[in-house]
């Protein structure tokens, strides 16, 4: 198994589909590391079982979406082709997930596959971690934030207006970054999703959407937690 630390949560995977433990590994730019599994405050499971989850008697709640509380099966969550059961107990969420796209869901993921790593990740692994860090009473807020010399600076702002062009600009002066897109804030800290840094042209590790390039960010961790206090910070 491996475990990641991202929206301050930390997410523990054990993948059964190869292919899709090298996915998960991009989508946290290789910041997933072996672990024994204890601690975790999320744990994914990805199984190879093509079967669709057991939800006999469970109660319909919404389109492809049962529930028999507190546990919830999400049918082709995201339309990413992926069904998950989502059960809390106690401080921990645990996720399985199986890939069980339908045709035409297949046939778009094959075609458009820069969209369906993406989409992948934010299902998988993104997502669940930044419900649960809500329910542990964190913002999700899609934001870029950077520390250096003269203090904490949070980017807000809609995609594609330059949040990851001047957190990249100010990576070479020696910021430091904790999240490129998305946070998990409460009232002093900001916790970083941890994903690759996209930014337009170049030649990245891998070619993102919308013509960006994909590049690893050191998440530099100001605390224990890798949060970064955000008190007062310049927006």
């Amino acid at each position: 198994m491996r475990a990641v630390t991202t929206a301050g949560e930390h997410v523990v995977v054990d993948c059964d589909v190869a292919w899709l433990s090298t996915l998960l590994a991009d989508a946290v730019a290789g910041e997933l590391a072996e672990t024994a599994g204890s601690g975790e405050t999320v744990r994914l499971q990805v199984q190879a079982d093509r079967r669709p989850f057991d939800r006999d008697g469970w109660k319909l709640v919404g389109r492809g979406a049962w529930a028999a509380p507190p546990r919830a099966v999400i049918e082709d969550a995201c339309s990413s082709g992926f069904d998950l059961q989502v059960d809390p107990r106690g401080s921990v969420l645990h996720v399985a997930a199986r890939y069980r796209p339908a045709p035409r869901t297949r046939a778009a993921n094959t075609l458009l596959g820069a969209r369906f790593r993406l989409l992948a990740a934010q299902t998988l692994l993104h997502y669940p971690a930044l419900w649960w860090a809500s329910v542990r009473g964190r913002v999700p807020l899609h934001v870029s934030v950077t520390a250096g010399a003269s203090g904490v600076t949070m980017i807000a702002g809609p995609g594609g207006v330059g949040k990851s062009t001047m957190l990249a600009a100010g990576l070479k002066r020696g910021e430091r970054a904790t999240a490129d897109n998305l946070c998990a804030c409460d009232a002093r800290h900001a916790y970083g999703v941890v994903e690759p840094l996209r930014v337009d042209g170049g030649r990245g590790r891998a070619a993102g959407t919308h013509g960006r390039s994909e590049y690893a960010l050191a998440m530099k961790k100001l605390t224990a937690s890798g949060a970064v206090v955000v008190e007062g910070a310049r927006l």
